[in-house]
C-alpha cells in the first residue's frame, strides 16, 4: 500500500520517512544539513513549487515541516537527534523492514500513545493537520538545530583541511583530554599499524594499553585495514581506530564481533568527544582545534545570511 503524498502532512511524513531510509544507508547517522540535501536530491520531484519556498529567516518551509513531522519517529524510538546530527535507532533500522506504510502506521500509534499518556486533549491526525500553520516559536526551534548542524559541519570542515599529521596531533590531544598518557606519537613513515600508543598510567604500568590506528583520507577505511590493527593487539590492549572519512559497510559489526576490543571513531564521533572533552583540555591542545570561535564563526555567517 503506497503512501498518500496528496496533502502537504502527508508529504511531509513520507519525506520523515525517506530520511530514516538514508541514514540506514548511510551508516545510521548524519549531519542535519547534509540529510536534507539528500532528500532534495531523491524527492524534489514530489515537492510542490510552494514548498520550496522559505519562511521568514531563510527557512525552507518543506524542510520545517518534515522537521516537525519527523516527531513521529522521535517518539517512536526510531530516530534520535542531537547536536545537529539524525541518528538511526536499531529499532529504526528494524522497522524499516516493514516498509514506508506499516513504518509511518506504528510511529503514529506510537505517537498518539504518547500523547494520550500525557493527557493531550488533541487527537494525532488534527495535530499533524495543524502542521501548515508552523509559527515562528516552531521555526525558531528548527533555527536552532539547524544552526547546530551547520556549526558541526563547519568543525567537521575545519578537522578536513588539516594535513595528516595535524589530524594526528589531535588524535592525541583527544587522548590526553580523555586522561591518557600519550606515551609516543609516530613521526612520518612507516609506523607499523600504531599512530599512537598511550595507557591509563604514566608509567604504562596499569593495564589497558591502548594502540591508535589513524586515517585521514577521503576514502571510508575497510575491515582489511581493522584485521590489521586487530592483529596488532595482545593481551590488555584497545585499537582504536580513527577515521576522519568514516568506515565501509560492515565495519561496526566486525568490530562488535572481534574477539579483540576494536572502537572505532569515526568524523561524528570524534567531534562529540572533542566537545565532552574540551574544557579537560590544556590550552595548547584546545589551539588544535578552537571549538568555540570556530562555533561562534558559523554562527555570525548564519546571522550575516
Amino acid at each position: 500500500m503506497s503512501v498518500k503524498k496528496s496533502s502537504n502532512q502527508g508529504l511531509s511524513v513520507h519525506l520523515a520517512y525517506t530520511a530514516l531510509k538514508i541514514l540506514n544507508d548511510n551508516d545510521g547517522k548524519m549531519l542535519l544539513s547534509r540529510l536534507l540535501e539528500e532528500i532534495y536530491k531523491q524527492k524534489s520531484g514530489d515537492i510542490p513549487e510552494a514548498e520550496k519556498s522559505v519562511y521568514e529567516g531563510g527557512r525552507v518551509k518543506w524542510a520545517i515541516k518534515m522537521q516537525f513531522l519527523s516527531d513521529i519517529f522521535v517518539k517512536a524510538g526510531f530516530l534520535r537527534k542531537g547536536g545537529g546530527i539524525w541518528r538511526l535507532t536499531a529499532d529504526g533500522r528494524n522497522v524499516l523492514l516493514e516498509g514506508e506504510q506499516a513504518v509511518i502506521e506504528k510511529g503514529k500509534k506510537i505517537y498518539a500513545d504518547f500523547l494520550k499518556e500525557r493527557q493531550k486533549v488533541k487527537k494525532l491526525d488534527s495535530a499533524l493537520a495543524d502542521e501548515d500553520k508552523t509559527d515562528s516559536e516552531d521555526e525558531s526551534i528548527f533555527d536552532v538545530e539547524q544552526h547546530e548542524s551547520n556549526a558541526m559541519e563547519s568543525i567537521q570542515k575545519h578537522i578536513r583541511s588539516m594535513l595528516p599529521y595535524r589530524f594526528q596531533d589531535l588524535c592525541a590531544a583527544l587522548m590526553r583530554g580523555m586522561n591518557y598518557y600519550v606515551r609516543d606519537i609516530a613521526s612520518p613513515g612507516p609506523d607499523g599499524g600504531i599512530d599512537i600508543l598511550a595507557y591509563t598510567d604514566q608509567l604504562g604500568g596499569k593495564p589497558p594499553r591502548i594502540k591508535v590506528q589513524v586515517k585521514h583520507e577521503s576514502k571510508k577505511s575497510g575491515q582489511p585495514e581493522l584485521r590489521q590493527l586487530a592483529g596488532i593487539l595482545t593481551d590488555g590492549d584497545i585499537g582504536v581506530f580513527i577515521s576522519s572519512a568514516g568506515f565501509a559497510s560492515g565495519c561496526r559489526d566486525f568490530a562488535r564481533n572481534n574477539l579483540k576490543h576494536l572502537e572505532l571513531i569515526d568524523m561524528d564521533i570524534f567531534v562529540d568527544l572533542w566537545q565532552k572533552n574540551y574544557d579537560n583540555l590544556s590550552e595548547e591542545d584546545k589551539s588544535l582545534l578552537p571549538l568555540r570561535s570556530i562555533y561562534f564563526l558559523d554562527k555570525k555567517r548564519v546571522q550575516d545570511e
